[in-house]
């Protein structure tokens, strides 16, 4: 009997998932599609030619996002990012929020990138493309860094040497 609930719980535990992530993403759209394909064979942060369509495909540091501020009102943004700098994407939130823009996260949005997402922009659509992935952060300096891992100890030299390359 125990068997029979387990494998049942399970079952049910498997659709419940199933129907969470069937509904994660927004639905198919062959313009949209089309416009993400052009992002995500692109490089850096671009307006997609012919369009009014912003392409920010490129790590999150103040020369690339600031980069929006140079281009003029788009329909929408579509972004993807293999991360970058906390603090940075959350400027880069702040001035998203302010342009007020559709966010399109395709493609992969890692790390900082999902920050920008976290504050809460007004219009985001989750493309099929996406996969966003977050992991633990911090904002503490090497030397803090180095003296939590080393019963506060300050870094060596050639420590610190390494940690500015």
């Amino acid at each position: 009997m125990r068997w029979f609930l387990v494998a049942f719980a399970s079952l049910a535990m498997v659709a419940s998932v199933h129907a969470q992530d069937a509904s994660a993403f927004d639905p198919p759209d062959p313009a949209t599609d089309a416009l993400v394909a052009e992002c995500l064979a692109r490089n850096g942060v671009t307006m997609l030619p012919d369009t009014d369509v912003i392409c920010y495909n490129e790590a999150i540091f103040p020369e690339q996002f600031l980069k929006l501020n140079e281009f003029p009102e788009a329909s929408k943004i579509i972004i993807t990012s293999p991360g970058g700098n906390v603090a940075t994407a959350r400027m880069m939130s702040a001035i998203l929020d302010r342009r007020g823009e559709p966010a399109i996260i395709a493609g992969p949005c890692m790390s900082a990138c999902a920050m920008v997402l976290l504050p809460g922009l007004d219009n985001v659509h989750i493309h099929h493309t996406a996969h966003i992935a977050v992991h633990g952060i911090t904002m503490m300096s090497y030397e803090t860094w180095w003296g939590w891992l080393k019963d506060d100890a300050k870094p060596t030299r050639s420590a610190m040497m390494m940690a500015h390359m």
